[in-house]
């Protein structure tokens, strides 16, 4: 080997150390594995700021402005300072520590031969915490990590929630200026407002759809009333429910259509019947197939025995939780189950009675029925996150982000908790997908149809 071949070798190696030493350096990416649409973890929240997502811990991001260094001893605190022309007094100590910030993006600090370590200043942020006078009273936001949640986004007005049910309370203070009139229809009176308590104001179902859509998206932080999980989103009304509780398939499953038509991309059904419905069915079909991811609660028997649409595997099934994380002992539960939200335990929501329509409000509700607007809720924001998430990927994202709440015993999936109870945070921190781990919902052998 000549000597100029040997210069050359040499030259090599040291290029390659030089690469190493680079790529090696911890630094932030914007990349993931896509889900099953193909998405990418976007670089901006709804609110427009930069962020990462760690791995399933609190959303941080790392100052650019400033770094973290740690020096052995005050002789390469010195030469630190003179090879980057910072003077000592602008380097800000912690505690008593040998720790300092500089005011210096990462890249370009030097640290020639010192042995000092580099560190990156990572920024903290509170969570996200409502004015609304009755949040603090509001202990199901915190179980399902809705405040940490909302720090990662709150959500798009964009994102639009039909909630097909019963008649609302149209100028609740806390939900007026949530509805999106112009997709808003009545079935059952077969017009465009739809009101509750035109029938009867006193009917067992007169308040129902009202605590519904406040617990999926009342008026947040507008130093009213209460907050919810939904936060930006807005509401799509429509009524298929008469004040005593009860549609057919005709108003059910026009209200489907109506939905998908009208720009919904999550739609809550807080009903349910025991027969399966094809039409209902057809119905669902066509919103999954045009992006729009459907949540349903499990109803209210106690039994092994989920109720139409949620017993549909295309449907996000909810079961209820209460106060413990214990499965509620009226929730239904089988094994075409997604996941648990509370619904049992002085949960707060809007409601509503012919005295009291604008501004009224209630713990005194129990069932599936609440839990579900929680889990369609935790949807709309991950939509909010990833645009381009599709039905499977939010129902990946939910059940993957659950709690495996104590009654599951370890257990990934159990006939009464689903995948677990709902945790908003985790599935929107979710960096990559669990798609392929799932078995179809259909695979049961024992849930024919009907």
């Amino acid at each position: 080997m000549t000597d100029k071949i040997k210069k050359l070798a040499i030259i090599l190696v040291f290029i390659s150390l030089f690469a190493v030493i680079i790529t090696a350096r911890p630094v932030n990416t914007d990349k993931e594995p896509v889900l099953g649409g193909g998405l990418k973890k976007p670089n901006i929240d709804s609110q427009g700021s930069d962020i990462v997502i760690s791995d399933n811990s609190n959303l941080v991001k790392e100052s650019k402005d400033s770094t973290l260094i740690t020096f052995k001893n005050q002789n390469e605190l010195a030469n630190f300072s003179q090879i980057n022309n910072i003077k000592l007094p602008d380097l800000q100590k912690i505690g008593s520590t040998n720790t300092y910030k500089v005011n210096l993006p990462r890249q370009s600090i030097k640290l020639d031969n010192t042995s000092a370590d580099i560190s990156s200043n990572i920024v903290y942020r509170t969570n996200a915490i409502p004015n609304d006078p009755l949040f603090s009273l509001q202990w199901n936001l915190e179980r399902i990590s809705a405040p940490r949640a909302w720090d990662i986004t709150k959500g798009s007005a964009v994102i639009k929630i039909a909630i097909i049910d019963g008649g609302f309370s149209l100028s609740h203070e806390d939900l007026i200026s949530k509805y999106d009139m112009t997709a808003a229809y009545d079935f059952i009176h077969n017009d465009n407002i739809p009101n509750t308590g035109q029938d009867s104001p006193i009917a067992s179902g007169v308040s129902h759809a009202t605590v519904v859509a406040g617990l999926a998206a009342a008026s947040t932080d507008n130093s009213i009333g209460l907050a919810s999980a939904g936060w930006n989103i807005k509401i799509i009304p429509i009524q298929s429910i008469n004040d005593s509780g009860v549609g057919d398939t005709f108003t059910v499953a026009s209200g489907v259509y109506r939905a998908v038509d009208f720009g919904a991309k999550i739609i809550n059904m807080s009903l349910g019947s025991t027969s399966d419905d094809p039409i209902l069915k057809n119905a669902i079909n066509y919103a999954v197939n045009n992006g729009v991811t459907v949540v349903a609660a499990a109803a209210n028997d106690g039994c092994e025995c989920l109720q139409y649409p949620a017993n549909y595997p295309s449907v996000i099934a909810v079961g209820a939780t209460d106060v413990n994380d214990s499965r509620a002992s009226f929730s239904n539960y089988g094994s075409n189950l997604d996941v648990v939200a509370p619904g049992s335990g002085s949960i707060r929501s809007t409601s509503f009675s012919q005295s009291s329509p604008t501004n009224l409000y209630t713990s005194n509700i129990y069932g599936t029925s609440f839990s579900s607007p929680q889990v369609a809720a935790a949807a709309a924001l991950i939509k909010s996150f990833k645009p381009n998430a599709n039905p499977i990927d939010i129902e990946t994202y939910i059940r993957t982000g659950a709690d495996k709440v104590a009654g599951m015993q370890g257990q990934n999936f159990t006939k009464q908790y689903g995948y677990g109870r709902l945790n908003i945070q985790k599935s929107l921190n979710l960096t990559y997908t669990y798609a392929n781990q799932f078995s179809s919902q259909s695979s049961y052998p024992s849930l024919a149809p009907g």
